[in-house]
């Protein structure tokens, strides 16, 4: 998940950020996690566990801001289709 919130390592600095990134991409899409039965949102503790892990060093994603407007995008448009 760092990846497509434009985090590479996560560390006691970002965290506050990446954790907010990651709320946020959440709140578009819904929650990524599971526990095998019902859907989670990430949490502090979850997230905290996870400083100094680096990930996806050099790939190119789309910025955070167009990864959440398309995550929006299609829920309202899903939100739509049920409409009709």
């Amino acid at each position: 998940m760092l990846p497509l919130v434009n985090v590479e390592e996560l560390n006691e600095q970002n965290f506050p950020d990446a954790f907010l990134r990651i709320r946020m991409l959440e709140l578009a899409q819904g929650p990524i996690l599971t526990d095998g039965v019902k859907s989670l949102h990430v949490s502090l503790n979850h997230l905290h566990r996870r400083i100094g892990l680096r990930v996806g060093a050099g790939i190119s994603l789309s910025s955070l801001d167009e990864i959440l407007l398309q995550a929006l995008s299609s829920r309202a448009k899903e939100a739509w289709k049920a409409e009709q």
